[in-house]
């Protein structure tokens, strides 16, 4: 979503904005599909809801002219050593049914 008050960005929707506090003033937009990397976590116990493997990283990620997320980061090889501060991810939509809405990839 965007505020069209103010221009800030959101995810997930809300029905204010918490950057200029303007009620009822944002639209629905399509995620930028491309972000930073802000900060991220290695998780190594199994979630029991979505499954993941372990272990599996999870990311803030400042999207290019939208808001921050979070969400998965699939990556190849050690979660460890795979991802570094500012690094270029893509943000890849999952089918509407999916328990998560997306996932997180590094960039080509």
């Amino acid at each position: 979503m965007r505020c069209r008050a103010c221009g800030a960005g959101f995810y997930p929707a809300q029905r204010r904005c918490t950057a200029c506090g303007a009620w009822d003033q944002l639209d629905d937009e399509p995620l930028p599909r491309a972000g930073s990397l802000f900060a991220w976590t290695v998780v190594h116990v199994a979630a029991a809801d979505p499954p993941l493997p372990v272990p599996y990283a999870v990311g803030y990620v400042d999207l290019d002219d939208g808001p921050r997320v979070l969400g998965p980061i699939a990556v190849d090889g050690d979660p460890e050593t795979a991802l570094r501060s500012g690094q270029r991810l893509t943000l890849v939509p999952h089918d509407p049914a999916d328990d998560v809405p997306f996932h997180l990839e590094v960039a080509a």
